[in-house]
């Protein structure tokens, strides 16, 4: 068994997530991509809307999530591993993703009894073409991280009008409305909402509403990324 692994690790190195150089085996990223990866600083984070403080979006908007959060920035290495994973199902990423994603509950939500897991459902023709709800496999993946049960096809949704990414701020909410809706409800229990990139939140607190709507207790949001444009303009 030693010597076929040293034989694929001959003709297969494993390589950096990041950068594409030679790695441990055992390893994700380089040491320089490690400490490049932009990690959200959450002391310096709003809990509840899961924006940076300083472009906290409580006040501008009515969001119906409990507090969100997210381990890294949507930007350099992290949106690079998040977007390989996305798109190509790399399951390596999946599995670093969802063990920060993870970490990042537990950090942020501590004080907090979670009782379910389930996700932002993908829309019908994008998961027809890409074979797989991204969102749903971080979920289940976080949910035998943290030891609570995972809910599988809680929420659908319809096509929406418009991509979200060639929308913003108000259009964003109201691109949303009306689209999501409860399938399988978790009634009486506290559930984590689980998806990929968060920008305004508007998706995560669309879905959210609707699960308040059909008993949930509270609904709490983890991403992957987060958008906080004014946190990086700053330079924090």
């Amino acid at each position: 068994m030693e010597l076929i692994k040293s034989v694929l690790a001959a003709f297969y190195p494993n390589t950096c997530a990041g950068c594409g150089t030679v790695i441990g085996e055992d390893e994700f990223l380089c040491e320089y991509c490690m400490s490049m990866i932009e990690r959200t600083d959450l002391t310096k984070f709003c809990f509840e809307c899961g924006n940076s403080k300083k472009s906290c979006s409580c006040r501008r908007y009515v969001l119906h999530y409990n507090g969100c959060s997210s381990p890294f920035y949507n930007d350099g290495i992290a949106k690079k591993i998040m977007y390989s994973y996305k798109f190509r199902r790399n399951e390596r990423n999946l599995e670093f993703i969802a063990r920060q994603m993870a970490l990042c509950v537990k950090q942020s939500f501590y004080d907090v009894e979670l009782e379910a897991v389930c996700c932002v459902p993908i829309e019908l023709h994008k998961g027809l073409k890409r074979g797989y709800n991204q969102s749903a496999l971080l979920a289940k993946r976080i949910a035998e991280l943290l030891g609570i049960p995972f809910y599988e096809g809680v929420l659908g949704c319809h096509n929406k009008k418009h991509l979200q990414h060639e929308t913003s701020g108000k259009e964003r909410l109201e691109n949303v409305q009306n689209v999501f809706y409860v399938k399988n409800p978790i009634k009486n229990k506290t559930v984590l909402l689980v998806d990929d990139i968060k920008t305004t939140g508007a998706t995560l607190s669309e879905c959210a509403k609707q699960l308040l709507a059909a008993g949930s207790n509270k609904v709490y949001c983890i991403t992957a990324l987060v958008t906080d444009n004014k946190e990086k303009k700053n330079g924090n």
